[in-house]
């Protein structure tokens, strides 16, 4: 952190000059460990080619908003990338949502954060967007009543049943149940045979996963036939592969996923990006050292000149998906970018986009 930086969060001295980029991550107390991972991601995807100045938001989120207002009445600043910890990531976007600050959130899980407008592009924020379709579109395809939530114990996963259940009311969603299990634990007929007694009309099974794919498989062969709605991961290529031969009764809503050159080339990008990173530090990279290594592309992209907040924001907007080594990341607010995917023979097939799908009368 630069001398000035220090002297400004300290509450001293005049308006000064930052670097354009502000990375806010923990580098202090028992999780710095996770602001270094985000930090080998970031630095290999930056490089110098931008210039940006690291602070240490170890504290409470009083702390991380005093740090946020003082770098937003600084000189420079356009964009912000972090906190990284869920109980700053909703404070923290609504302080840049009123002050016009253009923020990046790579690991926030919370999808109220979906609805902060313009300025606030967290990296779930496709999920926001996939579980409104399921409710709104797919709900009126397949029936709003005897849903069953199924979903494993995680963070990402919790954040969105939490969220559809806060919501269900509004789109008229009666929820029959909820069945939470374990990823590494699994006991796939034994949960099928829960799920069956149940009786549900509907499963709603965000997480597409080994362990989710094998539980489909499962129920269908069980003799389950109603709907089972999922979201973006079950399109995973192992996920995909798994499921092939189980036709029908599967939707699935993700980003448009472009065409096969396109995902050739996000995949190439992936595998260089491990294999590089393994090279460097011995191991393989965590989900948040590929969310920093995608924060830093994407800052990289938009930074370069020394661009102003507005210009930051139109280009963020403009980015619309874009292709990470952690996966895609829906950086417009778009929804037409949304398409809806039915399992058929060989594998999911693109049916409708977003926005078609909404103007059907």
């Amino acid at each position: 952190m630069s001398a000035a930086l220090v002297f400004l969060l300290l509450g001293g001295g005049e308006r000064i000059t930052l670097p354009p980029v502000i990375v806010m991550v923990p580098l202090s107390g028992e999780i710095a460990p996770l602001g270094e991972e985000f930090l080998r991601g970031w630095r290999m995807a930056v490089g110098d080619a931008i210039q940006y100045e690291v602070v240490d938001t170890y504290g409470s989120p009083d702390s991380v908003l005093k740090a946020l207002a003082l770098i937003a009445e600084a000189q420079g600043p356009s964009l912000v990338v972090g906190p990284l910890l869920s109980l700053t990531s909703l404070p923290a976007a609504e302080f840049a949502m009123r002050n016009r600050l253009p923020i990046l959130l790579p690991t926030a899980t919370d999808l109220r954060l979906g609805t902060f407008g313009s300025y606030v592009f967290p990296f779930n924020y496709n999920l926001f967007l996939e579980t409104a379709y399921i409710m709104e579109v797919m709900g009126e395809r397949v029936g709003k009543s005897g849903w069953l939530l199924l979903y494993p114990d995680m963070a990402e996963e919790r954040a969105i049943v939490q969220w559809l259940i806060s919501q269900k009311e509004n789109f008229g969603i009666s929820v029959l149940d909820t069945i939470v299990y374990s990823e590494t634990d699994m006991a796939y007929d034994g949960l099928a045979k829960a799920i069956l007694a149940a009786g549900p009309k509907v499963v709603f099974a965000p997480s597409g996963s080994k362990a989710s794919a094998l539980v489909f498989l499962s129920l269908r062969k069980r003799g389950l036939k109603c709907p089972v709605l999922g979201l973006d991961t079950w399109l995973s290529p192992e996920v995909a592969e798994l499921v092939s031969g189980a036709m029908g009764g599967l939707y699935v809503v993700g980003p448009e996923r472009g065409d096969f050159m396109a995902r050739a080339l996000a995949q190439a990008q992936k595998e260089d990006f491990e294999e590089r990173y393994k090279e460097q530090f011995g191991s393989p990279p965590s989900e948040v050292a590929a969310r920093g290594y995608d924060a830093g592309g994407i800052a990289k992209e938009v930074c370069f000149d020394k661009p102003d907040r507005e210009t930051v924001k139109r280009r963020l907007l403009l980015m619309g998906v874009y292709r990470g080594v952690s996966g895609d990341i829906m950086l417009s607010k778009d929804p037409r970018l949304l398409a809806l995917y039915t399992l058929k023979k060989g594998g999911f097939k693109k049916e409708e986009n977003y926005g078609k799908e909404k103007e059907k009368p």
